[in-house]
């Protein structure tokens, strides 16, 4: 038992929270006696499905480059972090990425980057994969030498669809309650911070979706008023 609550990971659930706001069709519509005596019409089954649309995730996934993923090596176990002492340098475009896994191992003979598909080792001798020529679909350099030294990360790389794919299995996104118009956007990880980015960004992107959604609207109800004025200008020439 103390083997196993000391070695499994601990699995932690990040939650925010989001109000739907009512849409109307058109931003010249009144509101009808129905409108201020009734309850929201608001349709939340739609809105949660947008918000796991392929799309809005996908975005997401863009935005916090989330194809590539960090482990530390620990002694036994390992731990998903975002916070290393080095940085990544994608070589290829963010929707050509294949599903690979590197290791990297800092010594101080320097860096060796290990395929794990291939077994195909790549030596350095800095901390840096940009002092020769590599193959490698990314370049890495040591921002704090003293705190790489002896220490092992695996890299892994997955193509877009695959992130969204998990991404979508794994957020939980449910109303508050029957008469709610509040939703509740869930997610658990064993990184508390990757977790709250990833939901902040879902909010983020959701929100920039729903503005994108009534700039649209109000640019199709000016472009039929202006249309409708031009018309309307020419009979009232023509008449007088």
């Amino acid at each position: 038992a103390y083997i196993v609550n000391r070695y499994s990971e601990k699995i932690i659930e990040t939650h925010a929270k989001i109000k739907i706001l009512d849409k109307k069709d058109s931003a010249l519509e009144l509101p009808s006696a129905e409108d201020l005596f009734s309850s929201s019409k608001i349709n939340l089954e739609n809105e949660m499905e947008v918000i796991r649309s392929y799309s809005i995730l996908e975005k997401v996934v863009q935005n916090l480059n989330l194809t590539i993923s960090v482990e530390s090596i620990g002694t036994v176990t390992k731990a998903l972090i975002i916070d290393y002492p080095f940085s990544i340098q994608s070589k290829i475009r963010i929707d050509s990425v294949l599903k690979e896994s590197f290791e990297l191992n800092f010594s101080e003979k320097g860096l060796s980057v290990i395929n794990l598909d291939n077994d195909i080792e790549y030596l350095f001798d800095s901390f840096s994969t940009f002092t020769s020529s590599n193959n490698l679909p990314f370049d890495i350099s040591s921002l704090n030498n003293k705190e790489c030294l002896g220490k092992n990360y695996i890299i892994h790389l997955s193509p877009v669809h695959h992130v969204v794919r998990d991404l979508k299995k794994n957020i939980i996104i449910e109303p508050l309650g029957r008469k709610s118009d509040i939703i509740s956007i869930g997610l658990n990880s064993t990184n508390s911070k990757l977790a709250q980015n990833i939901v902040n960004e879902i909010v983020n992107v959701f929100n920039e979706d729903g503005v994108k959604d009534r700039q649209l609207i109000h640019k199709r109800t000016i472009d039929f008023v202006n249309s409708r004025y031009f018309q309307l200008s020419l009979e009232l020439d023509s008449i007088e």
